[in-house]
């Protein structure tokens, strides 16, 4: 009860910073981008049931994503609060002022490693020494929050070993013990060697790209795969090799649980921002000083009145939701009752 608890205060701190991001992004002429609270599904991670807040970051004009932790996201809220304060004084006394390229809202967001899924293998057959089925090699990359939908693939190998074997070269698969009930591991050494070849179809292109599982309680990643132009495919060729001097019930245990294979990734921009946030942009001297900006150009015309109109909106949601809480006390409603009893004696 506790941690859930934590959960529900987290969330209560984080919701009035995402509405404020918002009117912020509105601000620095950034509409596009939006930004909201979810929870990252406990299948992929080890959160023994109970939910991990995160912030989901979407482009709408091209879809791309990214998922935050909140101390992230309140990194980029707190310096983009400071920027739209240093842009307000610049306009107010007559001066220029311009965002550095690692304050733009676009980048400021999106250049962060994230864990787009996790894919789930089922390695019981390492019990009985039996190389991946074919089949069985490559499994769906689901996504960590929802809507939980499939983001790509990941190709995984286990190929047994021959005790001591170092997993280079050649071996004599006939020096492989065969094991036919998992009794018969009990007390016996164990080696494996795993490979994760690559991703591919991810739902997004990305620049950097590694996989990191855990085998017994250790942490084991992989390199980054790098590609400034970005792909879908990330091609990791990570090789290791797991021993076991003397299998006992809890390593058995272990192998009969699914085997999670996490997927970070950094996103790669298709379409980054062009266009210079400072004193000099319409869009930003219009929201900031409430239309006060005389441009000829229509869609920064648009934007202003588009974003004063968001405020305003804004502004009478909250009244009303204040007013709702009011008419829902019980001593407003006493008030009321006693009105309309008024109401029917005098008028019938």
């Amino acid at each position: 009860m506790e941690a859930k608890q934590l959960v529900r205060q987290e969330l209560m701190e984080l919701v009035p910073k995402l509405k404020e991001m918002q009117k912020l992004l509105a601000s620095l002429d950034r509409s596009n981008i939006t930004c909201e609270a979810t929870m990252l599904n406990t299948l992929a991670a080890e959160s023994d049931g109970v939910p991990i807040v995160k912030v989901k970051v979407v482009n709408v004009s091209n879809g791309e994503t990214i998922v935050l932790d909140p101390y992230e996201f309140t990194k980029v809220y707190q310096v983009l609060k400071e920027q739209i304060a240093f842009l307000k004084g610049a306009i107010e006394s007559g001066r220029d002022y311009s965002l550095k390229p690692q304050h733009e809202p676009t980048l400021a967001l999106f250049d962060h490693d994230f864990q787009l899924g996790t894919a789930i293998f089922f390695i019981e057959f390492l019990i009985y020494n039996f190389p991946s089925e074919e089949d069985d090699q490559e499994q769906v990359i689901s996504n960590v929050v929802s809507p939980h939908q499939e983001v790509g693939k990941l190709e995984v190998i286990w190929t047994a070993l021959p005790i001591g074997h170092d997993g280079d070269g050649a071996f004599d698969e006939s020096q492989i013990e065969e094991i036919s009930d998992e009794k018969d591991l009990l007390g016996k050494p164990w080696n494996y060697k795993i490979e994760i070849k690559g991703a591919r179809d991810l739902a997004e292109s990305v620049q950097n790209a590694y996989c990191q599982y855990k085998f017994m309680g250790e942490t084991f990643t992989t390199d980054q795969a790098e590609d400034t132009t970005g792909t879908s495919s990330p091609t990791f060729n990570y090789t290791s090799v797991h021993s076991v001097e003397k299998v006992d019930q809890e390593f058995i245990d272990f192998l009969q649980k699914p085997f999670h294979v996490s997927v970070f990734v950094k996103p790669h921009l298709s379409n980054p921002p062009v266009n210079d946030l400072n004193t000099k942009n319409d869009v930003i001297v219009g929201t900031l000083t409430g239309g006060a900006v005389n441009t000829k150009d229509p869609m920064a015309r648009l934007k202003i009145e588009n974003n004063r109109l968001k405020k305003e909106n804004q502004k009478l949601k909250e009244e009303n939701a204040s007013l709702r809480k009011l008419l829902s006390e019980p001593s407003v409603q006493a008030q009321l009752k006693k009105a309309k009893k008024l109401d029917a004696s005098l008028n019938g």
